[in-house]
C-alpha cells in the first residue's frame, strides 16, 4: 500500500506492518521515515537490529538467511536492507519476492531503495513488496514548502519561531534538507524558552 511520508506517523499509530519500502533521494526524509518505524517497532518490543547494505552476493545471501531464521526463543528483530540499484538480478528479485511472501511479526523489514523509474516500479518484485506492505515515495521538499517542514522540525525539538524567523531559515538553506537541519540541531542545543524572532535568527544562523 503506497502512503505519502506525511501520512506515516498515523499509520504506524494504526498498526505496524512486517514490512516497509522506502524509495527516494532525500536522505534526511529517509532517516526521518526508518527512524519513526524504528521507534514504533522499539514501542512493540523488537529490540535487536540489523542493517544489510545490498553492495555482494554475500549481503543477499544475509537476507534469505534472516528471512529463513526463525525461532521460537529469538529476539524480535527490525532488519534495515538497502539497496543501491535501481535493476536487480533474478535471484535478488527472488529473495525480495521471498521476503514479501514469508511475513511474520518476529521481524520487521525495512527495505530502502533508491529513487526508482517507470520501469522498476512496474517490476513483479516491488509489485510483490507493495501488496503486503506499506511503500512510501520520498519526494523533494520544493522550496515553497520549506517553511512548513522546518516549522514541523522545530516543534518536534520544542522550539517556537515567528514565521519570519522560518523564512529566513529556510532561504538561508537554499532548498538543502541537511543544512537546515543542521541549524535546528544547533537551536536545540541552546535550549531556548522564547520565541525566536528574526533578528534573533540571523544572529543565531550566522554564528
Amino acid at each position: 500500500m503506497k502512503i505519502p511520508l506525511n501520512k506515516l506517523k498515523r499509520q504506524l499509530e494504526e498498526n505496524l506492518s512486517p514490512l516497509y519500502v522506502i524509495s527516494g533521494e532525500q536522505s534526511v526524509l529517509i532517516r526521518e521515515a526508518t527512524e519513526l518505524i524504528q521507534a514504533k517497532a522499539k514501542n512493540e518490543g523488537f529490540s535487536e537490529k540489523k542493517i544489510i547494505a545490498c553492495s555482494s552476493k554475500t549481503d543477499w545471501a544475509e537476507i534469505e538467511a534472516e528471512n529463513n531464521s526463525l525461532s521460537l526463543f529469538a529476539e524480535k528483530k527490525i532488519i534495515e536492507i538497502r539497496v543501491s540499484k535501481k535493476k536487480l538480478t533474478k535471484d535478488e528479485s527472488k529473495i525480495l519476492i521471498d521476503v514479501s511472501n514469508q511475513l511474520n511479526m518476529e521481524n520487521i523489514f525495512i527495505i530502502v531503495l533508491p529513487k526508482l523509474d517507470k520501469s522498476a516500479l512496474a517490476t513483479q518484485w516491488l509489485k510483490s513488496l507493495d501488496h503486503v506492505g506499506i511503500f512510501i515515495q520520498i519526494w523533494p521538499i520544493l522550496q515553497h514548502d520549506m517553511p512548513k517542514w522546518i516549522k514541523g522540525r522545530l516543534s518536534l525539538k520544542e522550539i517556537e519561531a515567528s514565521n519570519d524567523a522560518i523564512q529566513l531559515l529556510s532561504e538561508n538553506a537554499e532548498g538543502n534538507l541537511l543544512a537546515a537541519e543542521q541549524e535546528i540541531e544547533k537551536l536545540s542545543l541552546l535550549n531556548l524558552k522564547n520565541e525566536i524572532g528574526v533578528s534573533e535568527m540571523m544572529s543565531l544562523i550566522s554564528n
